[in-house]
């Protein structure tokens, strides 16, 4: 099963409402995701995967045109360290697509964050786990499906 066909069938198993929102071809930004799903690049949830001091996985969400602040991460997570997980270990241990990263495919794989602005907003697109879509929904739905933490990430 592909990334996309998971991530939805996650959701359809949860009873959560959400939106396939096609693209018209694959992207790997956020501000290109904004222009093919016609959204504000604040809408588009960037995934972001990391290594603490021990090694734990860390898995921020943060609003696509933002950058996540890793003093802040850090202090979030009670590390002094923080280091991007290498693209090959993404790839090909976690099965992952970079720019197309789902955070419902890091469920249990790591300590989810993400940056109060989000929950903010009404609804959020996040990835399906491919390039070729996007998935929008309630991001009151999202945080809790996630049973994601709430901090201030940028």
């Amino acid at each position: 099963m592909d990334n996309r066909k998971k991530s939805i069938s996650l959701l359809e198993s949860a009873n959560i409402p959400f939106e396939i929102i096609e693209h018209s071809k694959k992207v790997y930004t956020c501000a290109e995701t904004a222009v093919e799903r016609k959204v504000p690049l604040d809408q588009v949830v960037k995934t972001l995967i990391c290594y603490d001091k021990r090694k734990n996985v860390n898995v921020f969400l943060v609003a696509g045109g933002q950058s996540l602040n890793q003093k802040k991460a850090r202090q979030h997570i009670k590390s002094n360290k923080l280091k991007f997980v290498d693209r090959s270990i993404l790839e090909n241990d976690y099965g992952l697509i970079i720019g197309a990263i789902s955070p419902l495919l890091m469920i249990g794989k790591g300590r989810l964050v993400m940056d109060q602005y989000l929950q903010t907003k009404d609804f959020l697109t996040i990835s399906s786990g491919e390039p070729g879509s996007g998935i929008k929904l309630n991001s009151q739905d999202l945080i809790e499906y996630l049973d994601c933490e709430i901090g201030d990430l940028v």
